[in-house]
């Protein structure tokens, strides 16, 4: 239940949650967001959400389209499972770093716990997400519903990150013993170091479909 609650008063449970140790809950909160993940991309595969049609892309031969379909179907699910245990590890590391470059006190396994913990948001906004998207769907795309819808679903996109960097604050500023502008520049520069990261990485998928794609239209 204390994870629960540091979803509207990250400031009282925190420290409750950490000095209980917490590392069930970051790696139960991970590895639900992963599975959500999971499931809701499988769902838009077999649905054809993520289809490739070709007539968006009158300019790509139809055998590479087709094969960077397949590259996708296997990619994307294992790109939707393994980027919130990447976002815990990478994120839960450079905030324990940044937080010690500005004097901060804390153990990189607390620090763990906190970056698990504040991706609770992100499970929040997956459901209302697809809530959202499942009304979308009865609705006409040119109709006011779904103006009003789509922005709603960034509203929520917006509001979700922002929630989890309140989290994120909130729990540097109680491992590292720091004031609120210094946890908050620890987060900031956390996050873009993970968003670095995350570059090189979809720069590195790029890589291994390119690949994929060719050895599959050359055979």
């Amino acid at each position: 239940m204390e994870t629960l609650r540091i979803l509207w008063a990250p400031n009282e449970e925190f420290p409750r949650l950490l000095k209980a140790g917490g590392t069930r809950w970051a790696v139960g909160t991970v590895s639900l967001l992963a599975f959500l993940n999971l499931i809701t991309t499988l769902i838009n595969l077999n649905s054809g959400v993520l289809q490739l049609e070709q007539q968006y892309f009158p300019d790509v031969p139809r055998d590479v389209l087709q094969a960077t379909q397949q590259a996708m179907k296997v990619l994307t699910p294992v790109a939707a499972a393994t980027y919130p245990f990447i976002t815990w590890l990478v994120l839960g590391v450079l905030m324990y770093l940044t937080g010690r470059v500005f004097g901060g006190t804390g153990r990189l396994s607390s620090m763990l716990v906190v970056s698990g913990v504040s991706q609770l948001p992100l499970i929040v906004g997956l459901v209302a997400g697809s809530v959202l998207a499942a009304a979308a769907s009865t609705t006409s795309p040119d109709s006011p519903a779904a103006a009003f819808l789509g922005s709603l679903s960034f509203s929520l996109l917006i509001g979700q990150f922002m929630w989890m960097a309140w989290l994120a604050v909130t729990g540097i500023r109680h491992v590292h013993q720091l004031d609120p502008r210094k946890s908050t520049a620890s987060c900031g520069l956390s996050c873009l170091g993970c968003l670095g990261v995350f570059f090189i990485l979809m720069f590195v998928a790029a890589i291994i479909l390119s690949l994929v794609i060719t050895t599959r239209v050359s055979s």
